[in-house]
């Protein structure tokens, strides 16, 4: 198990505000790592499965008005049915549709 320092989890911390910024500029922020070594935390943290690297869609900038949550209610009331009705549900990300 990966356990992250307390530089891994700064520039953890920096990549959460812009997911696209920089080993350079994460290097320049911290002040006391090189880029390189950014790079290779980054690197690390990421065949660890610490963090992953993904796209977020912005719903209202692709025409959808209102997003709605109803995955963990409707999930819950599976469980209470029984293991065999869970398989109803097989989403493997969130599905966006048009309201």
């Amino acid at each position: 198990m990966y356990r992250p320092d307390r530089t891994d989890w700064k520039i953890i911390a920096l990549l959460n505000e812009d997911g696209r910024m920089s080993s350079a500029e994460i290097a320049r922020q911290l002040g006391d790592v090189s880029a390189r070594s950014v790079s290779n935390r980054i690197n690390a943290l990421t065949e660890q499965g610490v963090i992953n690297i993904r796209s977020i869609v912005n719903p209202e900038a692709v025409g959808y008005g209102v997003l709605a949550d109803v995955l963990p209610f409707l999930f819950s009331n599976l469980m209470m049915w029984g293991h065999e009705s869970t398989r109803l549900v097989e989403l493997t990300s969130p599905q966006l549709a048009p309201l």
